[in-house]
């Protein structure tokens, strides 16, 4: 199965992501964007494939049992090259430690792969839209966006696996 790891974002900033999703989405007229039904999320672990959970959840659980408390603060929007919006989530201190401290707990699980964005010193997001959920609109939806006020807090408190299914989580 195809996985990933990341951190979910907590009730009051998925309340927000859900909001902006159908805001964005109607004012724009992106029906992909609303089918997508994206869980918000800050991926800590990029895609990789295993035959069972069961050493990842292992990992996982024992990350969380000693992992010190942190946040990340959203503040901003960003883009990757123009073809995907995402919300920033600035790392606060003690993040970089714990997701180094996760990953290399992952490296242990046999035949799980790392890529280039599998390190503690990357961008840290939360995806709104990518390039086909944009439908060739995202100057607008940008301009839109970077307009909104932001200023949310995010525990670094609640790791999970997500599959993904047919490319989508």
């Amino acid at each position: 199965m195809r996985c990933y790891v990341g951190l979910e974002v907590g009730q009051e900033f998925n309340e927000f992501y859900r909001n902006l999703i159908v805001d964005v989405s109607e004012r724009f007229g992106l029906e992909r964007l609303r089918e997508k039904e994206r869980i918000p999320h800050v991926t800590l672990k990029s895609p990789f494939e295993v035959e069972s959970l069961e050493e990842v959840n292992e990992v996982i659980d024992g990350f969380c049992s000693k992992v010190e408390k942190s946040w990340f603060g959203v503040y901003t929007f960003g883009d990757f090259e123009e073809e995907i919006i995402y919300l920033e989530a600035t790392p606060w201190e003690g993040v970089y430690r714990s997701v180094d401290n996760l990953l290399r707990g992952l490296k242990k699980v046999r035949d799980i792969s790392f890529g280039e964005y599998d390190s503690a010193d990357k961008i840290y997001h939360v995806t709104v839209a990518n390039g086909d959920e944009l439908e060739g609109r995202f100057n607008e939806v940008m301009d839109h966006v970077s307009g909104l006020n932001l200023d949310y807090v995010i525990p670094f408190d609640h790791v999970s696996i997500f599959e993904k299914m047919n490319g989508k989580s």
